[in-house]
C-alpha cells in the first residue's frame, strides 16, 4: 500500500492531525460532514499534486516543510485555508 498511495506515510499522518485539530477546532459540530470532503482526494502517489509537495526525487519527504505543505494542501481541501490564522 505504502508503495501506491500517500494516505499511509508519516508526513500525510502528521497533516492529517494537525487538519483535524484545526477541524474539530472551527466545526465542533460539524467536523464530519467537512472530513468526507477527503474521500475527493487522490492519495495515489501518481497525482502529480504531490510532486514538488511532498514527493521530491521520486520519494515521499519527510521534512518539516513536506508536512507544512500538505497541511495546508488538505485545509484546501477541507476549505479551511484562512480558518486558524489566528492560532
Amino acid at each position: 500500500m505504502r508503495r501506491d498511495c500517500v494516505h499511509c506515510h508519516t508526513v500525510v499522518l502528521e497533516s492529517l492531525g494537525e487538519v483535524g485539530a484545526v477541524l474539530l477546532s472551527v466545526f465542533p459540530e460539524s467536523w464530519e460532514e467537512r472530513l468526507r470532503l477527503l474521500l475527493q482526494v487522490d492519495w495515489s502517489i501518481s497525482n502529480p499534486d504531490w510532486e514538488g509537495g511532498i514527493l521530491l526525487k521520486g520519494g515521499i519527504s519527510r521534512s518539516r516543510a513536506s508536512v507544512s505543505w500538505m497541511t495546508d494542501y488538505l485545509k484546501k481541501q477541507l476549505g479551511l485555508e484562512t480558518a486558524d490564522a489566528g492560532r
